[in-house]
């Protein structure tokens, strides 16, 4: 949209004009104002259409900046985001990385510690379980042995005292007897009699035990007096020169310095007879080039052979383990064959 202005000033100027041929004629100079009018006319209209179009523009490239800027401003807070997140997950996946490699170490030690514990744990049941049976084996032994024992102590004592301890069976039992009958219920009537007949018949069968161990004490005297009279015919009462024969057995063993070592052994039933013996005698005869070894016969051998195997059960009766071994070890060593014996 355009305007319009006018503009009035005067213009004063001299200016030199003729006049009319006279007698005077030419030219004079005259001062002259002009009245001027100006009239401006401006269009306006592609101006402001370009003014519009630059506001436009203007409008435009603000929206852009102010658009570019929040863009700007979110791609940054976005970008911050991203960064910090990537930071985050980097330093978690870090430490969880190690972590996972710390587990996995401390998981691989700790299952060679585990299979090193279960094969202890596996020792340690069989060694326990060793123990017990060994435990077991030694506790039956030592139980064996100790019921032996009390079983032997008991029967020697019984044997020491058997007519007592008989006597006091037989008097418990008749005791026993006379309490667990039916006449206890009636025991407020005839308390009296009934414990007066008791009383009586086991004075009765006690005389008759009585009685009877007497005349079994009274026939072992009997016998006893018969077989000492027996022994006393049999004896000789008069002194004589002679020469009385016994067995011995002379051993000779070497040990690893090489010296040898001579031993002379009897048997029981010379007990008290050992100061007589000769030893030195017998030891000079038995190692003397003139003394004659023999093997033993074959029936001599049976004999010495039922006497040592009688011997050795004597020694080592009981079932028991150790027992068994050790009687086993002495038959395999003991070699009855080999022994040798002096013939006169």
């Amino acid at each position: 949209m355009g305007y319009k202005q006018s503009y009035t000033e005067t213009v004063s100027k001299t200016m030199e004009v003729s006049y009319e041929p006279s007698r005077k004629g030419g030219t004079k100079l005259v001062y002259v104002n002009i009245p001027v009018q100006i009239n401006i006319e401006v269009d306006t209209d592609q101006f402001e259409s370009s003014v519009r179009v630059c506001e436009r523009n203007v409008d435009l490239l603000t929206a852009a900046v102010v658009a570019t800027e929040a863009a700007e401003v979110e791609s940054r807070e976005r970008n911050s985001i991203k960064i910090a997140d990537s930071i985050i997950n980097g330093f978690f996946s870090y430490i969880r990385s190690e972590i996972s490699q710390q587990v996995s170490e401390l998981s691989q030690k700790a299952e060679s510690q585990l299979m090193l514990l279960r094969e202890l744990m596996k020792s340690a049941l069989s060694k326990k379980g060793q123990m017990e049976q060994d435990f077991l084996r030694i506790s039956g032994r030592y139980r064996k042995i100790f019921e032996d024992l009390d079983r032997e102590l008991s029967n020697r004592i019984f044997a020491i005292d058997k007519p007592a301890f008989k006597f006091k069976t037989e008097t418990d039992n008749h005791i026993l007897r006379t309490l667990n009958n039916d006449l206890i219920g009636t025991i407020s009537v005839f308390g009296g009699e009934n414990s007066n007949l008791i009383a009586n018949l086991s004075t009765s069968v006690t005389k008759k035990r009585t009685m009877d161990t007497i005349d079994k004490a009274k026939l072992f005297l009997m016998h006893q007096k018969r077989f000492a009279a027996s022994i006393q015919d049999c004896m000789l009462n008069e002194y004589k020169d002679g020469t009385i024969y016994y067995p011995v057995c002379y051993m000779e063993s070497s040990n690893i310095r090489r010296q040898t070592d001579k031993n002379l052994y009897v048997s029981d039933f010379l007990e008290g007879l050992e100061e007589s013996i000769p030893q030195d005698d017998l030891f000079q005869r038995f190692s003397s080039d003139e003394s004659k070894w023999e093997k033993m016969s074959k029936e001599e051998e049976n004999y010495l052979r039922l006497y040592f195997d009688s011997e050795l059960g004597k020694k080592y009766y009981s079932h028991y383990e150790h027992s068994v071994r050790v009687r086993d070890t002495v038959l395999k060593m003991a070699d009855l064959s080999s022994i040798n014996v002096i013939r006169k």
